[in-house]
This record gives C-alpha cells, sequence and structure tokens, in this order.
C-alpha cells in the first residue's frame, strides 16, 4: 500500500518535481505537471524568486537552452526529478540617439541633445560615439549626464576630439547608475552650426550580454530643448502610479 504522503502525487499521475538552480544559489524544488510549458515554468520561477519583469530568464538542461514558451516540458524530455539551471539576464542596453543637433537659444546654454528613460537595473559600462560635420570647432561641448529626478549625480565631459568614450566600473556615472536613475546627452555648440551629424550613448546593464537595444531613446523632439544652468530643464510629469 502506497504511503499516505504519496496520495497526492498518485492522484496526480502527471505531475513532477524539478530541481532548479540559478547561478551561485542552492537548487530548489519545483513542482509542475507534465503538461506544463516552458513559458508556465519561466512564469513560476519568475514568481517565486521574485524576478524583475524586465529580466529574461532562461531555462538551460545540459547544454539546451530552451527557449519557445510553447513547449512542453515532457515533449523536451525533462522528466521527474530533473536538475534544471536557471539563468536570469538582464535585458539589452539602451540607445540614446541624436542626430544633426545645432545651436538654439544663447551659444552658451547648455542645450539637452535627448534623455533617456530610467534604468531598470545597474549600469555596466558606457560607450559614447561621437560623429562631427567638418570638425568640431574649439569650443563645442559635450557632456554625459547621470540624474535621478532633477539631481545630477554625475557629469563626464567629452573631450570634442574624443571621436569615441567608453565608461565602466571606476568611473562615478557608471557606478551610481542605479535603478530609477537616468542619463542624458547636453551640449553647448558654441558657433557651430549643425555640426553634429549623429551622436550615440549605449547604456549596458549588469548581467546581461544581449548587444540589441531593448530600449531606444531618440531626441525629444524637432525644437532644441535648453538647460537653464540651474537645472530647472526638466519638468516630471507624474504619472498615476506616482512616478
Amino acid at each position: 500500500s502506497s504511503h499516505p504522503a504519496h496520495c497526492s502525487v498518485v492522484q496526480r499521475a502527471s505531475a513532477m518535481k524539478l530541481w532548479l538552480s540559478s547561478l551561485g544559489s542552492e537548487a530548489v524544488e519545483f513542482e509542475t505537471a507534465e503538461s506544463d510549458t516552458v513559458g508556465q515554468l519561466q512564469a513560476a520561477i519568475r514568481q517565486r524568486w521574485e524576478v524583475h519583469e524586465k529580466t529574461l530568464v532562461k531555462v538551460v538542461h545540459d547544454t539546451s537552452v530552451y527557449e519557445d514558451a510553447e513547449e512542453t516540458l515532457v515533449a523536451l524530455g525533462i522528466e521527474d526529478g530533473t536538475h534544471l539551471m536557471a539563468i536570469l539576464e538582464n535585458p539589452g542596453p539602451i540607445l540614446l540617439k541624436a542626430q544633426n543637433l545645432r545651436c538654439g537659444g544663447s551659444a552658451k546654454d547648455l542645450q539637452l541633445a535627448v534623455r533617456g528613460g530610467r534604468l531598470s537595473h545597474q549600469a555596466d559600462r558606457l560607450k559614447v560615439e561621437l560623429t562631427l560635420k567638418d570638425g568640431a570647432p574649439s569650443d563645442a561641448e559635450f557632456f554625459v549626464t547621470l540624474r535621478e529626478g532633477d539631481a545630477v549625480l554625475a557629469r563626464e565631459k567629452l573631450s570634442a576630439t574624443d571621436r569615441q568614450a567608453t565608461f565602466g566600473e571606476k568611473h562615478e556615472i557608471v557606478r551610481l547608475a542605479k535603478p530609477d536613475t537616468f542619463f542624458s546627452l547636453e551640449y553647448t555648440l558654441g558657433s557651430a552650426q549643425n555640426r553634429v551629424a549623429e551622436w550615440t550613448c549605449l547604456i549596458f546593464y549588469v548581467n546581461s550580454s544581449i548587444e540589441v537595444p531593448s530600449q531606444t531613446c531618440g531626441r525629444l523632439s524637432n525644437r532644441d530643448v535648453v538647460l537653464p544652468h540651474r537645472d530647472r530643464g526638466f519638468v516630471r510629469i507624474r504619472t498615476r502610479d506616482g512616478s
């Protein structure tokens, strides 16, 4: 006679217990059914481990990565007692992109080229590329700024002679780039008119190998946005959830 503790399993013949671990964690038992899909298992992992909504959950068995959410576990040969690995990967980078910048307002005003969305995770590195038309005048200035609300947390000035710059964990602007902060590209063109062909900044998250941008932020509008030096340039729009 079967032990009473096994009654629920007997009544539900298709029930399976799987063991799941992620990098650096102990294996945890998950109760599933043979008819469950990869997507349902991903949802269970997300709920139990309180995974951020933007973090990708990949299910790995041996060397196989199961990406098809519709595939059933049993069709993939996953049996009761199988050990699986869950890889949690943060999204691809945020791309800030501005083109054909020109001077609007006083030549010395700090102007906003583009503002990015709020970060969902800690930043890992920044990659900035600047393409200038006909060479930049000596009085042009370019900045990458990290903000939280109206406060400036860090700002890096790019040399007009630098066409590419990379910032990593040794730079304050990356170390302070935590969830809910955001980046903006700001500039003064001085005597230049239409001198910047393209300016991009890729913001890569930690724990992500994805190169394709998960979010692209273009110029706010065709009008130039002038930032007063006292940093009153951003109007915070309050949404229903208070963010």
